[in-house]
């Protein structure tokens, strides 16, 4: 496990680029909010948008490679950018959780552990 802090921050840019750039494409030009939280646990980043959501039925394939959401045929894409951010999540320790409606939006957090500050802080 990689302590945040001392993670590769290229792919953590990328794992999080991911999925705030599907927030806005399935956002029908809806606002979407991001939100950062941080604990002695570690940090949570929440990307809401009031969008298409995910099918209740589809919620739990949407990680894996080249899957796409049966309402997605409007939106480009090829299914990849998920699988990758949660690969790179979980590489660095992490979690992704999705909380779905259809036709109302999807929520999406990105979990890290705390790293363990050096001393002195």
């Amino acid at each position: 496990m990689v302590a945040v802090g001392q993670g590769n921050t290229n792919l953590l840019n990328l794992a999080v680029t991911n999925v705030v750039l599907n927030a806005c494409k399935y956002s029908g030009n809806n606002v979407v909010v991001m939100k950062l939280t941080a604990n002695n646990d570690g940090i949570v980043i929440s990307v809401k948008d009031i969008g298409i959501g995910i099918p209740a039925s589809e919620v739990e394939q949407i990680f894996t490679p080249f899957f796409r959401a049966s309402n997605t045929a409007l939106f480009h894409g090829y299914g990849l950018g998920l699988s990758l951010s949660l690969n790179i999540i979980r590489l660095h320790g992490g979690s992704i959780q999705v909380f779905s409606e259809e036709e109302k939006g999807t929520d999406v957090r990105v979990i890290l552990p705390a790293g363990r500050l050096p001393d002195g802080f």
